[in-house]
Formats: structure tokens, sequence, C-alpha cells
């Protein structure tokens, strides 16, 4: 027969080997679980980095959106260039709206605002043209309609193919 010790001892011993039985089985599981879990933060990753950098990625998005701002900036400083001209000259009942004005009256008002832009005449008669020394970005404001074509590129210089245009009136 075998005496208490010995009985406790065995049971000691079963216990600790049930211990370190289901301890390799748990530490089987949080191994899985482990592996399941970088794969799926791979998966994240590559996920984030493709709404990034991608086609429709937030950085070309946050590009787009700049250029945007600009140049309804730009647009808006011209506008408001033209109604001072405008403004001033039927003040003074000197405004013709068929012969327009000239990109020196333009050019004055945009200074007053701080533009860093400069107003030429175009070959067009009563066709300015505004260049934006920062973005170098061109502009056609036909002082007769008041509308805003551009920005332009050097080939739209002589065609009239964008068509990107605004009323200022």
């Amino acid at each position: 027969m075998k005496t208490g010790e010995e009985l406790q001892e065995k049971t000691i011993m079963k216990k600790g080997e049930a211990i370190m039985t289901n301890s390799k089985s748990e530490s089987g599981i949080t191994l899985i679980a482990l592996v399941i879990t970088i794969i799926l933060l791979l998966i994240l990753a590559t996920i984030s980095i493709a709404m990034v950098t991608g086609d429709n990625g937030i950085i070309k998005t946050a590009r787009e959106a700049q250029i945007e701002t600009t140049q309804g900036a730009e647009k808006e400083q011209i506008g408001l260039a033209y109604n001072a001209v405008v403004t001033t000259k039927y003040a003074t009942a000197s405004y013709d709206a068929s012969k327009g004005f000239n990109a020196a009256e333009l050019q004055e008002e945009l200074t007053k605002q701080k533009a860093e832009a400069t107003a030429t005449d175009d070959t067009t008669v009563g066709v300015i043209r505004i260049s934006f020394t920062k973005s170098k970005n061109v502009y056609k404001l036909d002082t007769k309609k008041g509308t805003i074509e551009g920005p332009i590129t050097l080939e739209d210089t002589d065609t009239n193919t964008n068509t990107n245009t605004n009323t200022t009136d």
C-alpha cells in the first residue's frame, strides 16, 4: 500500500504533467495567433500604403487640392483687380465697355493687392495676360467681357484651347 506522501507526490506529479501538457498546447495556440496577427498587419499595411500613394491616394489628392486652391486664389485676385478698375472708371464716367482698359491700369490694382503678378497687354485687343511669379501660372482677362481664362500654357497663348473660363462680373 502507498503512503500518503507517495500519493501526494504522485498527485503533484500528475498535476505537473497536466500543467506541462496545457502549457504546450497553449503555446501552440499563441504561436498560431501570432502568425495570424502578423499576416493581418501585413495586409493592413499594404492597403494603407496603396491608399496613401495610389492613383487616388491621399498625397495625390492633396497636391491637386493645393493646385486648385492656388488657381482659385489667383483668379480671385484678378477678379478683384478687374472690378476695382471698372468701378474706378465708372465712378469717373470714363469706362467704355467696348474698349475695355489696358494692362497698366490692372497692374496698378494688382500692385495695391500685393499680388505677385505682372499684367501685360495681349496681342488681342481688350485682352490682358496676367503672369503670377510664384506659381508660374498665366491667365488671360478679357476686359470687355470680364472673363478669366486659364491657367494657360505657352502653347495656349495663341490658340484659345483652354475652356477653364470664369466670369468676374
